[in-house]
């Protein structure tokens, strides 16, 4: 009896021996042609894999490959190569050979893969939630697994085969998928309980002439949270060598910001092209303009829309922010005049504050709800200066209204200002208090403004020349200051002045509101 069981015994294990022996090798023939064909099919014959040999672990019910590749069997395909270290299907029900060519299984990890797509212009029907309307849950092995890739480096290229942009390390996992929504990275997005985080992003922008990068960024769909950490806009070249080499006088920007973190994405929407983000908080950052005009600028002034005409734009894609937080934020604006020897400067530091309701057509509240702007900040970093405005973006006339006010502050200290802006420097004087109140429109600004100042001494300076000392500089400086500027505009002479500023339709929303409380305060010095 007790020898009959152990013979019994042993010939299990002959057989479990056997079939470790047997069987991965019989399954490889059977699995490594259907899972080549099931790549063909998903999509649409425009992609083939291709490896040595499978690994497959029956017991552990995992089926294991290295050193795959995915290539385009077309021309055109928006992919160029997938390279992948190691690929393993997890979780495989071998009791489906039954009745498919492929086993069904749980999950794919895929291990340090290697991307390289072609660019291609983004619309408004780049993105889409959906999957190919020729292959259908029916037709596909592979219609419903998870996915977790590590390790992964993605590159992006010019038909000529030169860098676009570069991820240099990212990782992903996401539910119920195919192998279809995998290589279309447009449907990505859509992934069930999709993450998606990465780090040391590189892209070339404008013909070149910038670099954007990335330090860190992730992304959790299911709990709508996103961040990205260590913003840079760079300017491939010099501030002067910029403008040269583009030819004509524009803006060059250099962007830093240390984080941005997104809450309540719902990217659920977008597949009817919208997404809407509750939360943009951007903590900590830099903006430098710099603006070379001794170079002309295009023989065509470009036309700037305003808010309003903006989000109408934007009829196919459908965006709205609920809010978006700013904390200690930074803007200097510097220009260098046509003769002027040094160019000059007008800074905001420390900018703090919100702007709530931005949307377009299509969203909630954007027939309703008018855009809040509130911000509070540093004038030349030494006094307090508040801007407020609210705007209905449902406006086609962009009729919308600015307020606010500023701090006392020696006219010294805004001498880079007056400079920059007026050919004028400032010997003496204080401005006590300033507000201003104006409406605006796509005609024009109109309002009041309340320029309380004292002890007022100004000095005309060349165009040319700004330490011309010349008898004549120094007549128009002495009429100035005798019939033109008022020395003292306060206490019992304090007077109001208006705000009438003509929109010439070149010029951006900021600029817009900065020469009309420029107007203002012309008329209040005269």
């Amino acid at each position: 009896m007790k020898k009959g069981f152990i013979y019994g015994i042993l010939i299990l294990c002959v057989l479990f021996l056997l079939a470790s022996l047997l069987v991965p090798n019989y399954l490889e023939s059977k699995l490594k042609p259907a899972l080549e064909a099931q790549v063909i099919t998903q999509t649409d014959s425009s992609y083939a894999m291709d490896f040595k040999q499978l690994n497959i672990s029956f017991w552990s019910k995992k089926v294991s490959a290295d050193s795959i590749s995915i290539l385009p069997n077309k021309e055109n395909e928006a992919i160029k190569s997938v390279l992948i270290k190691n690929l393993e299907i997890q979780g495989i029900n071998w009791l489906s050979l039954l009745t498919d060519d492929f086993p069904n299984f749980k999950k794919v990890v895929v291990e340090y893969p290697e991307i390289e797509v072609y660019s291609r212009p983004v619309t408004s029907t780049t993105f889409g939630n959906g999957s190919s309307s020729k292959i259908t849950s029916s037709d596909s092995l592979f219609s419903d697994f998870d996915i977790e890739i590590r390790g992964g480096k993605a590159l992006i290229i010019d038909p000529a085969g030169r860098m676009k942009a570069m991820i240099g390390h990212f990782s992903l996992s996401a539910t119920k998928i195919n192998v279809n929504q995998l290589l279309d990275g447009t449907r990505l997005p859509f992934l069930d309980d999709l993450t998606v985080s990465g780090s040391d992003l590189t892209w070339q922008i404008d013909n070149k002439f910038y670099r954007l990068e990335i330090g860190s960024f992730e992304f959790d769909r299911a709990d709508g949270l996103a961040y990205v950490k260590d913003i840079a806009l760079i300017p491939e070249l010099p501030r002067y060598r910029f403008t040269e080499i583009k030819g004509y006088s524009v803006d060059r920007y250099e962007l830093n910001i240390d984080k941005i973190n997104l809450q309540g994405v719902d990217l659920d929407s977008l597949f009817v092209s919208k997404i809407k983000i509750r939360t943009a908080a951007i903590e900590q950052g830099e903006l430098s303009v710099f603006k070379d005009k001794t170079i002309p600028p295009k023989s065509t002034i470009a036309y700037k829309p305003l808010l309003s005409e903006v989000v109408r734009k934007a009829s196919n894609f459908k965006y709205g922010i609920d809010e978006v937080l700013i904390n200690n934020f930074d803007v200097t604006y510097t220009e260098h005049k046509e003769g002027a020897k040094v160019p000059g400067a007008v800074s905001f530091q420390n900018i703090t504050g919100s702007i709530q309701n931005i949307a377009t057509p299509g969203i909630s509240g954007f027939l309703t709800d008018s855009l809040l702007f509130d911000v509070t900040t540093l004038f030349m970093g030494v006094s307090k200066l508040d801007v407020h405005s609210r705007y209905a973006l449902f406006d086609e006339s962009e009729n919308h209204r600015v307020w606010g006010s500023l701090g006392a502050i020696e006219t010294s200290s805004i001498n880079p200002t007056l400079i920059h802006l007026a050919n004028m420097e400032a010997k003496s004087g204080k401005v006590n208090s300033l507000d201003f109140n104006f409406n605006v429109n796509r005609e024009g600004a109109k309002g009041i403004i309340n320029l309380d100042y004292e002890n007022l001494d100004v000095s005309l300076l060349s165009d040319f020349d700004t330490t011309n000392t010349s008898e004549g500089k120094q007549i128009a400086t002495f009429i100035t200051n005798t019939f033109i500027v008022k020395s003292n505009n306060t206490g019992a002479d304090f007077k109001s002045a208006e705000i009438d500023y003509e929109w010439g339709k070149t010029r951006s929303i900021f600029g817009y509101w900065w020469h009309s409380l420029l107007s203002g305060i012309k008329n209040s010095i005269k």
